[in-house]
């Protein structure tokens, strides 16, 4: 029906338990992500639609878009944030402009460096700690209106995000997300200093729901 209604993307955004209500019952398990991410493949040969996630390379390997420096967020007051779930900021665009800030700013570059070490999937779902170390480091500001977005980050419990062990990627299908992704929706080599260690393991597959 939307492609009916003259619809031509979609963005396909799972759920991001973070904020100041977090619903942990709707977080995604590893299988339900594979299976989201199965969905999309699949969609993406059927659909005369552009289907756009965040997560994945041409290759089906996870990937952060701020850890690989894709994209940071900027808050309606201009506040330059690591990416749209992660409400802290040391810079605001009006200080010195959007180019400089997110090249230069040691904040954004830590940001990026710590997560591309420890993870290729969400830093704010499975290092929460990671997250304070380095709005505490950086002096960071709390950019919502709340103004509670630090006792949100300490409350968290580490889960896991769109990661998926070695050997259970899905590569895309479509030649054309292939090429699209090598040319501008890669890691870049981000990960070249990832710790291995912390890569999630294969587990048994989910026993499917009664009837």
């Amino acid at each position: 029906s939307l492609i009916d209604r003259g619809v031509h993307y979609a963005w396909y955004h799972t759920y991001r338990p973070v904020g100041p209500q977090i619903h942990e019952e709707l977080a995604l398990t590893p299988a339900q992500a594979r299976r989201v991410r199965q969905f999309v493949v699949d969609m993406r040969v059927k659909l005369p639609l552009g289907i756009i996630d965040a997560y994945y390379d041409g290759e089906g390997r996870a990937l952060c878009p701020m850890a690989t420096g894709i994209s940071h967020h900027i808050s309606p007051t201009g506040s330059v944030e690591p990416c749209p779930i992660l409400q802290f900021a040391t810079e605001n665009i009006r200080d010195r402009g959007i180019y400089d800030t997110l090249t230069q700013s040691q904040f954004l570059k830590d940001f990026r460096e710590t997560s591309a070490r420890h993870t290729r999937g969400c830093i704010v779902l499975e290092r929460p700690d990671l997250v304070k170390e380095l709005a505490e480091k950086h002096g960071a500001k709390d950019t919502t209106l709340r103004q509670s977005a630090m006792a949100e980050i300490e409350s968290m419990t580490p889960r896991n995000s769109q990661w998926l062990p070695t050997g259970e990627e899905i590569p895309e299908k479509h030649p054309v997300y292939r090429w699209a992704k090598r040319i501008w929706f890669n890691d870049f080599g981000v990960y070249q200093h990832l710790d291995a260690s912390a890569a999630p393991k294969s587990k048994s597959p989910e026993p499917a729901s009664a009837a």
